[in-house]
């Protein structure tokens, strides 16, 4: 009888202990959201262009058009973080930014989403082609590749097109590093895509 007393005592004693163990991860597991809003630092340009300027939704990659955050340990591997996730898709996170980017140059006449109804004279189309964090190397890296392309609304004529491939390194080694690296990194192809669009 003794024997079993002391037993339930440590029966209660094992069950308190790892529940106060468990506590922390259990908390650790629940679901992060983030977001990309990082916007270059742009100077107002000393010449402007009174054109309006279409900014259309940004195309997506199979593996970005989710709100699930990719990563890759391994060469042609594609995974994705179980409990980390982008609050939007990543184009429509994009699509805000270019816009508000281009706005403060203060360069267009105006620059409007295919939500604005009325004219508009260049047209800039974007496809979002790969955004991941890549474990492969250390410190572990975030990729960040658009396409743009400027286009002539008036005959459809194609102005300009460009590429742009961006590696930020992550502050540490987490879904949380690559996040701070992957607005980095959207900073930075911003402010290149700026200077596209307003360069001629």
């Amino acid at each position: 009888m003794i024997f079993q007393k002391k037993y339930g005592v440590l029966i209660v004693i094992f069950f308190a202990l790892a529940s106060c163990t468990l506590l922390p991860s259990v908390q650790d597991e629940s679901d992060k959201t983030y977001e990309l809003n990082t916007l270059p630092l742009t100077a107002l340009k000393k010449s402007t262009h009174p054109k309006i300027l279409l900014v259309t939704q940004p195309q997506e990659s199979p593996m970005n058009g989710t709100t699930r955050m990719v990563y890759t340990k391994t060469p042609y591997q594609v995974a994705y973080f179980t409990n980390n996730r982008w609050v939007e898709k990543p184009t429509s996170m994009l699509r805000k930014l270019i816009i508000q980017s281009l706005q403060n140059t203060g360069y267009f006449q105006a620059v409007i989403s295919p939500m604005v109804a009325g004219h508009a004279d260049l047209m800039l189309n974007t496809q979002l082609l790969e955004l991941r964090q890549d474990f492969s190397k250390y410190p572990s890296q975030v990729r960040l590749v658009m396409a743009a392309q400027l286009i002539e609304m008036m005959d459809n004529t194609i102005i300009a097109a460009r590429e742009f491939s961006v590696n930020e390194i992550a502050p540490q080694e987490s879904p949380y590093g690559g996040v701070v690296a992957a607005n980095r990194a959207v900073a930075e192809m911003l402010k290149q895509l700026v200077s596209f669009c307003t360069e001629g």
